[in-house]
């Protein structure tokens, strides 16, 4: 009985739950991300389908970068299971077992991917949410997932002002831009594996303002006018000669930081796209899992209170009460 009344609360929960729907956040011009509808997983799934109703339209580009990410996943993990087409972005390193997946691809094969993703879960109870974000995807522009940056690279001939201006005066995803910063070792390799290790490159610390003191001097830049909270200075570097106060990052396989006159023309600068306002051509939407344990106990264990045993209470016999006996006369 009470097994049976666990079994009806499950199937209330997954009622409930389908009508409630999910919560879709459209972006501009028509982007859309759908994901199924609120879902009751048990524990201890292994592979359990997610559902066919994934989808992503309506971008402007035939490519579109995408996340999907498990938060509170509590003990939960997810894979994708057909990757066809697909390249898998700065970060992201596998499709299995995981709580978070940057990748880029065609719409059709993004598709075809998202409604391939299985659950696996471990704990009894848990309330993962699985979200699915997607971008359109422009090859003249990197994107750095650990940020939700965009950066381009530009080869031409100009020197730090020049590069400093050009910058600053373009946007994308109606994001302005501005000459790069550069806040870690890891966007500082990502950075460099866009230029090549052959190449130089203009970054947005400078000098200017008081000699010895480097701050991140691009205008639109979250870290304007602040110090830099990490530094790649080569040896020796920076030593202050003459009339530099321009940061270049070199041409070697560290691309190390030197100071410099900002007035030598270099062949590349990069700009870099992202602050606090979210990127327009942007859309997402979520869906809430419920992890229940199918294994509860009843609480109550019918005991029968009476044993009923057949005992005859009068038990028949057969006895002759006269026995004819025979004798004979003579």
């Amino acid at each position: 009985m009470v097994k049976s009344v666990l079994r009806i609360g499950l199937l209330l929960i997954i009622v409930l739950m389908t009508v409630a729907g999910p919560v879709n956040m459209a972006g501009a011009a028509g982007e859309v991300v759908s994901v199924p509808a609120d879902t009751v997983v048990l524990t201890s799934a292994t592979g359990h389908p997610l559902g066919s109703s994934f989808t992503v339209s309506g971008f402007s580009t035939s490519d579109v970068i995408v996340k999907v990410e498990l938060t509170s996943p509590g003990g939960s993990t997810f894979t994708v299971g057909t990757t066809t087409g697909l390249t898998l972005l700065t970060g992201s390193t596998s499709w299995s077992g995981q709580t978070l997946v940057w990748f880029r691809g065609p719409v059709s094969n993004v598709n075809t991917a998202l409604r391939s993703i299985t659950l696996t879960t471990s704990l009894s109870t848990a309330s993962p949410t699985l979200t699915v974000w997607a971008t359109s995807y422009d090859s003249n522009y990197a994107f750095y997932p650990a940020l939700r940056h965009f950066y381009k690279y530009v080869y031409t001939n100009e020197d730090r002002n020049g590069a400093y201006s050009a910058a600053g005066a373009t946007s994308y995803k109606t994001r302005p831009g501005y000459l790069v910063t550069v806040d870690s070792a890891g966007e500082h390799a990502f950075i460099s594996s866009i230029v090549g290790n052959a190449e130089e490159y203009w970054i947005g610390l400078d000098d200017i303002g008081t000699e010895g003191s480097f701050v991140w001097s691009s205008g639109n830049a979250p870290e304007a006018n602040n110090a830099p909270n990490w530094t790649n200075w080569c040896a020796s570097e920076p030593d202050s000669a003459g009339n530099e106060d321009a940061v270049l990052a070199s041409y070697n396989s560290d691309h190390c930081w030197v100071d410099i006159d900002g007035t030598i023309v270099t062949r590349w600068y990069v700009i870099e796209y992202g602050d606090s306002t979210p990127f327009s051509d942007t859309a997402q939407d979520s869906m809430n899992i419920t992890v229940a344990n199918p294994t509860a106990t009843p609480t109550d264990t019918a005991t029968p209170t009476n044993t009923p045993t057949a005992t005859p209470t009068n038990t028949p016999t057969n006895t002759p009460t006269n026995t004819p006996t025979y004798t004979p006369t003579e």
